[in-house]
This record gives C-alpha cells, sequence and structure tokens, in this order.
C-alpha cells in the first residue's frame, strides 16, 4: 500500500482528546468491495427468484366424458376400416370446441 492510498480520517475532537485515527483503504479497495457487493446481492436475488417463482406443482381437476366404443357427439373416432376395433375415446369442451384423446385398447 502506497503512502497515496492511505486516508487518515478523524474529527478534531478526536485529535485533541487524544483518540485513535481511523485509516481506510481507498480507490481500488473500496471499488473491490463494492463490486464483490454486488455480485453478493445478484446471487441472492437469483435464488430468492428461483426458490420463490420456480419448482412449483400445481395440479388441475378436469371433468373428462368417455366413449368406450368410439361414438361421440361429433360423429365416430377411429380407423374408416370395419375390422378395426374402436378407441377409447376421452373427451371434453372447452369454450365452442372438444379436445379429446382416443386410445386403441388391445386385449
Amino acid at each position: 500500500m502506497q503512502f497515496s492510498e492511505l486516508i487518515l480520517t478523524g474529527s478534531k475532537s478526536d485529535l485533541m482528546n487524544g483518540g485513535a485515527m481511523r485509516t481506510s483503504v481507498g480507490g481500488k479497495g473500496k471499488a473491490l468491495v463494492q463490486l464483490c457487493a454486488v455480485f453478493l446481492l445478484i446471487i441472492v436475488a437469483g435464488l430468492v427468484t428461483s426458490k420463490v417463482f420456480m419448482n412449483r406443482v400445481s395440479a388441475r381437476a378436469f371433468g373428462m366424458n368417455i366413449a368406450p366404443d368410439g361414438k361421440v357427439r361429433w360423429g365416430e373416432v377411429g380407423s374408416e376400416r370395419e375390422n378395426v376395433q374402436a378407441p377409447v375415446v376421452l373427451f371434453r369442451q372447452v369454450g365452442k370446441s372438444d379436445w379429446y384423446t382416443a386410445l386403441l385398447i388391445r386385449p
């Protein structure tokens, strides 16, 4: 440490009363401490954000209809061939449309 970087701080009353003077490092040392504090703050903010907003499990339940023979209200679901088994259809109405899943269950 050079003498020009050493800053002596204290008040007049400290000097007159024989109090000890405090020394602090200015310039590069102070900037390094501030930079480390900013990095630490960013890391802590990231961890808090991760714990608060991410990795949340949510479960929703929907009322579903089942058509075991493949016949639903808009028609038949499945193959148009005669000898193919009809699928089991799970469906629900969302707004004005229907969402469905057809499952072909083989014995």
